[in-house]
């Protein structure tokens, strides 16, 4: 695995590293580990998305609605289901 870009960059996850963090965390750098420690943010961006009860097909329109709401920021949307 490759060490970490500098801190304030974004990252993606691919599924095996986000399996690690969840069942197998020593299989991690430290280095890793403490990025993904330190995303709670973007963590409960997904969390909460998953949670709304009503049906978005598009996923990306759930993690904006969830990212607005617990941010406190204002939506700009022309898509009725999320207005």
């Amino acid at each position: 695995m490759r060490s970490p870009a500098p801190t304030g960059s974004a990252y993606l996850l691919d599924s095996h590293v986000l399996l690690w963090w969840w069942f197998d965390p020593s299989r991690l750098s430290t280095a890793v580990h403490a990025l993904l420690v330190d995303s709670s943010s973007e963590q409960a961006h997904g969390l909460r998305a998953g949670a709304y009860s009503q049906p978005h097909r598009d996923p990306f329109d759930r993690v904006l609605a969830a990212q607005a709401e617990l941010e406190r920021l204002v939506l700009l949307t022309a898509d009725p289901q999320l207005t």
